[in-house]
């Protein structure tokens, strides 16, 4: 495993590296996290035809923040097809972790042509949760952190606070019952605690919310992307315990395929919001089957 800095989307990505193969597989993280949180699953991928890069996302840790300031999802996505042309890849697997996955969707979404598959943790497409989200509205309640990040600089003290205790209380909310290694979250901290991290990871939720009211335009791009057809095979995987967003907002995932495009759902017993962590067996070989189909 190896570190390595790109040029990519006018950013300076700092990468997780692993392998030197021809087909590129690109593991984007979500919140609150860093790229460290793949380099498990990264060992178990590893294979003669592939190279592994997990990216810290934009404004995370060592990668630089958001030249212009923006942080909506169609960035995010044009983030990871800088990653391609970094790698001099023409295509990728896109792997994505919560807002890892909706940067995969939006990459797909402007560049479809790109994107050779999509394995979604934790996050469904947009169209998908959002026809759930009508027949399940107490998804709403367990998204209370996202209305408390669009207050910004107090938004910013209460993430900073008690030694950054809600980092803390989220992840043992989202994952209940499981005992978390503690050197992870130390990880966590280390990077949320980097100058400007913090509060560029909480620009990516006030995008949705009050930088969509200043930037509609951008706002309106991002939706348009998001909810485009799919048209690789895309796997959806997901923890029946997920208290982020709960199991149900996945159920009709062929909403969001274009005519003909495979998808498929795992849901995993005894899993919460972190699948890389709490059951990497199981989401390593259904990767892996998955990649089989894909990689030759």
């Amino acid at each position: 495993m190896k570190l390595r800095v790109v040029s990519a989307n006018e950013l300076r990505m700092t990468c997780y590296t692993q392998g030197s193969g021809e087909s590129l597989v690109v593991l984007a993280h979500g919140f609150p996290d860093d790229a460290a949180t793949f380099v498990p699953l990264m060992e178990r991928l590893a294979a003669p035809e592939l190279t592994l890069v997990a990216p810290y996302m934009r404004g995370y840790g060592p990668t630089s923040r958001a030249p212009d300031g923006r942080y909506f999802p169609a960035d995010l996505g044009r983030d990871l097809l800088g990653v391609l042309d970094a790698f001099g890849a023409e295509r990728a697997v896109l792997i994505g972790h919560d807002w890892g996955a909706l940067a995969a969707y939006a990459a797909a979404g402007l560049a479809p042509e790109r994107v050779r598959g999509i394995v979604a943790l934790s996050v469904p497409p947009v169209p998908v949760l959002l026809a759930n989200l009508k027949r399940a509205p107490h998804q709403l309640l367990r998204s209370w952190y996202m209305f408390l990040f669009q207050l910004g600089g107090l938004a910013e003290l209460a993430m900073q606070a008690g030694d950054q205790a809600l980092i803390d209380a989220l992840w043992r909310a989202w994952s209940p019952g499981w005992r978390y290694p503690s050197p992870r979250l130390a990880k966590v901290k280390s990077t949320l605690a980097r100058q400007g991290t913090t509060r560029a990871a909480l620009q990516y939720y006030r995008a949705l919310g009050v930088g969509g009211a200043i930037e509609p335009s951008r706002w309106r791009e991002s939706y348009e992307v998001l909810t485009r057809p799919l048209t690789c095979p895309t796997l959806l995987l997901t923890g029946r315990r997920d208290r982020c967003i709960g199991h149900r907002m996945f159920h009709h995932p062929e909403r969001a395929m274009a005519e003909g495009a495979p998808i498929q759902l795992r849901i995993i017993e005894g899993c919460g919001h972190f699948p890389q962590h709490e059951a990497l067996d199981t989401v390593s070989a259904e990767i892996i089957e998955l990649l089989r189909g894909l990689v030759r």
